[in-house]
């Protein structure tokens, strides 16, 4: 048997959607990660904001969003609202248990800026009041940039939109999200532990090849 045949890796086949798999590992964090996270930063609740145009830092985790994603403590478990112009794709999280109104989608995605009344926010601060949270984390941050994705502008209009009362329960999320995305789910160690073993089986047969002893065809199957 020649080198080759002894290192290298046998056939998978296996070959699993990445997206399917990044919606299961989204959706499993969020039922066994996100009640710690909070719980062990006392919040009762978090508003992810975020917005058309501008990067989300934790796109990876919750999706493509533009507008209020809200996680809310019930004690036996955590809601989900998402109050949004549009929220998902490819891989996005499941199971939501609160959406907004057609007009405030409308008014959130911008559609006749000038002509809006400001009333149509009153579903999230309505929302928000109906929970009574002590604790309201949102995504900003003077340290962690991966948890200060909400900008001047929207930081004022959530305050303006929670009113004076929930806007002064206001704290950063930095370590409700600290702790969420360095928690891993038993199928992300699954994950990462098979990209390094392909990261490895790599590095093994680039060993192999020597110059001048190895054909150019051989060099490019010992790469791939």
């Amino acid at each position: 048997m020649c080198i080759r045949d002894r290192f290298s890796a046998q056939p998978d086949e296996y070959f699993p959607d990445p997206q399917s798999v990044l919606q299961l590992i989204r959706k499993e964090k969020i039922k066994h990660v996100l009640p710690l996270a909070m719980r062990n930063n006392n919040v009762d609740m978090w508003i992810h904001v975020t917005r058309a145009g501008d990067p989300d830092p934790l796109e990876y985790e919750f999706g493509s969003t533009s507008g209020y994603l809200i996680f809310t403590d019930l004690g036996d478990r955590i809601e989900k609202a998402v109050f949004a112009g549009y929220f998902g794709g490819e891989g996005g999280i499941e199971d939501i248990d609160v959406t907004a109104s057609t007009e405030l989608r409308r008014a959130i995605t911008g559609y006749d800026y000038g002509k809006q009344d400001f009333s149509v926010y009153k579903e999230i601060t309505n929302y928000v009041s109906r929970n009574n949270p002590k604790t309201i984390a949102v995504n900003y941050s003077d340290w962690i940039s991966v948890a200060d994705g909400i900008s001047y502008t929207q930081f004022e209009k959530l305050k303006k939109i929670l009113g004076s009362k929930y806007a002064k329960r206001i704290v950063s999320a930095e370590d409700v999200i600290t702790e969420f995305r360095s928690r891993r789910v038993l199928r992300e160690i699954v994950v990462q532990a098979n990209t390094l073993e392909i990261a490895r089986l790599k590095v093994l047969n680039l060993s192999l090849i020597h110059i001048s002893a190895t054909t150019r065809r051989y060099a490019i199957s010992y790469a791939v």
